[in-house]
């Protein structure tokens, strides 16, 4: 059997967003040759990969194996060839907040005087968990009527907040399972019709899902 070249796995923005480029020396009688590319052993089809010159770029738009996180092996088959393979790392995605969510604990309701904590999960666009995502919040108090200031403890970096603060961080990051739990504890009496706000951002300052607000 004749020597494939040597494959190089693709180290820049190796997520599952982007095109995998493994790359060799070119042999341009080897690439003629090529019948199959196999990822974790089964073929990403016909179709389904390019193969140029020092170049094999997948796409994980067409190729479901590609589409989750960790290693994968790269495996390429032509005639009269010895196969050759090579592992690469594919990482989460970027944060998509079409498959993320907020949302309070189960059986607790945001409301004047209550205490609880809110659920936020960071997912990309292949719905994969995304640890260490940093999420940001702004706290909105609308004070139209000052007769009593309303407020929102903020347990988690332990102050209240009486005016309105934009793009706090949340002090911790998303866990293995993609989630933060924030906590909030919101003033128990104000005027009528003040509201207390939490708008939710992205780690780039976007803002994103429904704003959780409590009306007196």
């Amino acid at each position: 059997m004749l020597l494939p070249p040597t494959l190089l796995t693709d180290s820049t923005e190796a997520t599952v967003d982007n095109i995998f480029d493994i790359t060799f020396i070119d042999n341009s009688a080897w690439r003629s040759a090529v019948t199959d590319v196999q990822v974790n052993g089964v073929s990403v089809g016909v179709g389904n990969w390019i193969l140029n010159e020092g170049h094999l770029l997948l796409d994980p738009v067409d190729i479901p194996s590609l589409q989750t996180p960790g290693n994968k092996d790269i495996t390429i088959i032509a005639n009269e060839y010895s196969v050759v393979s090579v592992q690469q790392y594919v990482a989460v995605g970027k944060f998509s907040e079409a498959n993320s969510s907020v949302k309070p604990n189960a059986g607790l309701v945001p409301g004047p005087g209550k205490g609880f904590s809110m659920v936020l999960t960071a997912k990309d666009r292949y719905d994969n968990l995304i640890k260490g995502y940093q999420f940001k919040l702004d706290i909105i108090i609308n004070n139209n009527n000052p007769l009593n200031g309303e407020w929102v403890y903020y347990y988690n970096n332990r102050h209240m907040v009486s005016i309105t603060a934009d793009k706090l961080n949340l002090p911790s990051l998303t866990d293995g399972s993609g989630a933060t739990y924030p906590s909030f504890q919101w003033a128990p009496s104000g005027d009528r019709g003040d509201s207390t706000q939490i708008v939710w951002r992205d780690q780039d300052g976007n803002l994103i899902f429904t704003p959780t607000t409590v009306t007196y």
